[in-house]
């Protein structure tokens, strides 16, 4: 062999090596920054969902003064205190929160397919579809549902200000819900279409 095809072939297997070795450290790297929070999981965008979910939230109706009782003092201090040890398990408790509140509203509207598991985002659709929640209300259950879905497969932590903003986002939701499912069951049979 020739000092020309000793150096192509040297070539080749150097640029093959280079190739095999290049794959396992991209993938260190990502799983490295991952871990040290440097970067966020390509879903983990919730400070761009929180903003787009404020503002759609501007254009809620609020319920009738009184229709829902506020948060007590205490609840409020013992939610501060949730957010300063876990901001990540305050969000994700405040989504299971929200997504009993969707059930409960689609239940009193006899829209819930039975069944163990609930397909949040269907139910979501339906209620819209039937004209049970209006444009603002869908578009922020559904900002909500990413956000909390995001957290919850996201290795990066929340903060404190985000899990406030999304607790109060959540509850402003809720309370809506909450209001539309007790006038829902304040009908009587015969006034309520949807019962036979």
């Amino acid at each position: 062999m020739d000092s020309w095809t000793f150096t192509v072939e040297l070539m080749k297997a150097g640029a093959s090596i280079i190739t095999a070795l290049a794959w396992p450290a991209v993938v260190f790297g990502i799983v490295y920054l991952f871990r040290t929070g440097k970067i966020r999981a390509k879903y983990g965008k919730w400070k761009l969902w929180l903003d787009k979910a404020e503002m759609t939230a501007e254009g809620l109706q609020e319920p009738p003064e009184n229709a829902i009782a506020p948060p007590t003092p205490e609840e409020q201090q013992r939610f501060s205190e949730l957010v300063e040890e876990s901001p990540r398990a305050v969000i994700l408790a405040k989504r299971t929160k929200l997504e009993e509140a969707i059930v409960s509203y689609a239940e009193a509207k006899e829209l819930v397919v039975p069944g163990s598991r609930r397909n949040i985002a269907n139910l979501i659709r339906v209620l819209r579809k039937r004209g049970f929640i209006d444009k603002t209300v869908s578009t922020l259950l559904d900002d909500l549902r990413s956000i909390g879905n995001s957290v919850a497969l996201d290795v990066g932590e929340p903060t404190e200000n985000e899990a406030f903003r999304y607790g109060e986002l959540t509850d402003d939701v809720i309370e809506q819900l909450n209001f539309l499912t007790s006038e829902v069951q304040k009908l009587p049979e015969k006034a309520n279409p949807l019962v036979g």
